[in-house]
């Protein structure tokens, strides 16, 4: 009877191990969209990366425009082209704080200005992002020196002419003033005081929008020249991570726990049910 009970368990267990080795081969040979706890792991610190580099590129906040001569073919003078440059780089490093301060040092030395600064913290991640203004001459050299901090990611550079605008902006300014100064000459020759009222409020309006102009006509100064490097740093924290190995064992052993265990409860509640019915038609043939 022990022989029998014992010759059963052992079947058993070798049925149970035989779907272990069977699921841990599946998952060796890449038949698993999952990759144990080390894709997942791996995976997950990938995605929080990512969705945290993304914003930064999208910043449109900022403009900056610079200016260069160039020799247009139906003019005998230079002429002022206005552009606009941007360089958008990303990295990562594991040694967040030393490679901030030298991002800082490079862009104090080489005179440009920070306009637009954040910080993130998500979880065991840190992001810097930074808008920053450099003087046209000093342009590829910083950008040369921000690519060496950390491992490079993305990294692009734009040039768009700019002068079209500016000129219209110019165009737009000078009409708005001749509208103006209509206005104030209409106003001096007097009227009723309804109508003088009414030119007083369109000239402030043409006088709002001419300072708006100005405004953006400011961007295009010389002593305002600047090209764009948008720069985002994120921290990268490498956990020791356990085999994929050990991760497929685990799994395996989850998966054949479930699936055999399902089987066995099954197989018990089929038994039994036989059991049962065997029993019932013992007695129904021993009353008839």
């Amino acid at each position: 009877m022990k022989k029998k009970l014992l010759k059963g368990l052992l079947f058993i267990a070798l049925g149970y191990l035989f779907l272990v080795a069977v699921h841990f081969l599946y998952l060796e040979l890449g038949g698993s969209s999952r990759s144990g706890l080390f894709s997942s792991v791996q995976e997950n610190a990938r995605a929080e990366m990512v969705r945290m580099e993304m914003p930064v590129m999208q910043s449109k906040s900022v403009s900056n425009y610079a200016s260069m001569k160039f020799q247009a073919a139906v003019t005998a003078e230079p002429v002022d082209q206005k552009y606009e440059k941007i360089a958008s780089i990303s990295a990562t490093t594991e040694k967040y704080d030393d490679d901030e301060q030298r991002a800082r040092t490079i862009i104090k030395e080489q005179n440009a200005l920070i306009q637009e600064e954040a910080v993130y913290k998500s979880g065991n991640f840190r992001r810097l992002a930074l808008t920053i203004g450099v003087p046209p001459g000093g342009f590829d050299t910083i950008v040369a020196a921000l690519i060496t901090l950390g491992k490079s990611g993305d990294f692009q550079v734009t040039k768009t002419d700019k002068t079209n605008d500016f000129l219209e902006l110019k165009a737009k300014r000078t009409t708005l003033e001749k509208a103006r100064d209509s206005l104030v000459g209409l106003k001096a020759q007097g009227g009723k005081i309804e109508e003088l009222v009414k030119l007083e409020q369109e000239i402030l309006k043409l006088e709002d929008q001419i300072q708006g102009l100005g405004v953006q006509l400011g961007q295009f100064d010389k002593v305002n020249e600047f090209c764009t490097v948008r720069y985002t740093l994120a921290e990268a924290r490498f956990e020791s991570l356990r085999s994929p190995h050990l991760g497929y064992l685990i799994e395996s052993l989850q998966w054949a726990s479930t699936v055999y265990l399902a089987w066995l409860g099954i197989t018990c509640v089929g038994l039994i049910v036989v059991i049962l019915l065997l029993i019932i038609m013992e007695k129904s043939k021993i009353f008839g």
